[in-house]
């Protein structure tokens, strides 16, 4: 006997990503680390807008990854800055 369900559920995903590569969206990438949440949006064809990362290293990381200057400490940043955006990733802050 078959298993409708992971058979359901596998379609579900297939057509859910299908869904986030028709809409072009565009995010911004809060204590952005390394650039996981960029790297697995742009590979599904969004389009970041602009990322905040409090470690230099980590910003220097992030722009040669990613080709986008990071914001520093997020609160100094002028929020009339940020771009218009539809989703808002953040990563979990680290505690330095």
């Amino acid at each position: 006997m078959s298993d409708s369900r992971s058979n359901t559920d596998v379609l579900f995903v297939v057509l859910s990503l299908s869904i986030w590569k028709l809409f072009k969206m565009k995010f911004i990438d809060l204590f952005a680390g390394l650039g996981g949440f960029h790297l697995a949006l742009s590979k599904l064809g969004h389009e970041c807008v602009f990322a905040s990362e409090l470690l230099p290293e980590l910003q220097s990381l992030y722009k040669k990854n990613h080709g986008i200057e990071c914001a520093g400490d997020i609160n100094q940043v002028d929020i009339s800055s940020i771009k218009s955006h539809d989703i808002l990733c953040a990563g979990f802050p680290i505690k330095i």
